[in-house]
């Protein structure tokens, strides 16, 4: 089984870090799974934008932003989430559609929105089908054929985020299983090539869908790998730090709001989250949303709209 992972560091390595177009090429940003550009002028090898090559995935985030640029018209909203679904960005359009739906006070036009989120997860739900299809032959040891048809589906779908979660964990677990590994400790160079096949599928995962906890907390325990690389904990923090404040700052607010919570406070609140996270657009759709409640009272309106205007003051500029 090392031999089957780690040659040169291993042809499954190899084949994954062939899953989808694109290789790291230049230092990422402070916050490489926010919204803003970068800034670190020294960045540790192991973290480079993974986006670098995907110009497709960072379309999704240059166009959430554009929306939070702009007034709160679901006319936008609509062309965006159509924009998404016609490139076959399935979940990127149901979360656009998510914020509609919470924007939108006429019954009619939320029911629209309900209605298009069920066909895109329909759709979503055949491609997932056959991520579960591959995961089942790699189970069955059919190691190369499950991860070809991974492969495949990355290829034809690549906004499919489970694909690249699934690519991630499958390289994380066939690691932690190998008991020669976990009884005498891998090389660097060994645990350094993991991290550099699994790191972009998570950060693909969380472009994709900003809202997939497990890809965070997985980008958060990728870091257990390096414990004896103390440049890159210090810089590789900001992992850790967004998982914990995705769990604790947002991940109850989304609940509610999954739960039918309509509330202008619950909508603050999980924008107050987003900016923690520095999923900054998402922050602003929030505000958005949280004004529209015909239960927001002038005192909050005027909350959110300074918190509007200071997030695409400091984050959301050209």
């Amino acid at each position: 089984m090392i031999g089957l992972l780690f040659a040169p560091v291993g042809p499954l390595l190899d084949r994954a870090a062939a899953a989808e177009p694109g290789k790291p090429q230049v230092p990422g940003p402070d916050e490489l799974l926010g919204d803003r550009p970068a800034r670190r002028k020294e960045v540790h090898p192991l973290l480079l934008d993974p986006l670098a090559g995907r110009p497709d995935l960072d379309y999704l985030r240059q166009r959430r932003r554009w929306l939070a640029r702009r007034p709160a018209d679901l006319a936008a909203f609509e062309e965006v989430a159509r924009d998404f679904e016609e490139r076959g960005a399935f979940f990127p359009a149901i979360e656009i559609l998510w914020f509609a739906e919470k924007i939108a006070q006429e019954p009619e036009r939320r029911r629209r929105c309900l209605d298009w989120m069920e066909r895109l997860n329909k759709r979503a739900a055949e491609i997932e089908a056959r991520v579960e299809t591959a995961m089942q032959l790699w189970g069955a040891g059919r190691q190369h054929d499950g991860l070809d048809q991974l492969k495949a589906i990355i290829k034809q779908f690549p906004f499919c985020e489970k694909a690249h979660f699934r690519m991630g964990m499958l390289y994380i677990g066939m690691y932690r299983e190998n008991k020669m590994l976990a009884e005498k400790g891998s090389p660097p160079e060994i645990r350094a090539s993991l991290f550099g096949v699994c790191y972009p599928h998570f950060v693909y995962t969380t472009v994709i869908d900003p809202l997939y906890f497990d890809a965070y907390k997985q980008l958060s325990r990728l870091r257990e790998l390096m414990t004896d690389d103390h440049e890159f904990l210090k810089q590789s923090q900001f992992l850790t730090e967004r998982a914990a404040d995705f769990q604790t700052l947002l991940g109850p607010h989304l609940m509610k709001l999954d739960e039918g919570d309509r509330s202008p406070r619950t909508l603050l609140a999980a924008g107050e989250g987003f900016e923690a996270i520095e999923l900054y657009a998402y922050a602003v759709l929030a505000y958005q949303s949280a004004l529209a409640q015909p239960d927001a009272d002038e005192e909050l309106k005027t909350r959110l709209r300074r918190a509007i205007e200071v997030v695409r003051a400091k984050h959301l500029n050209e």
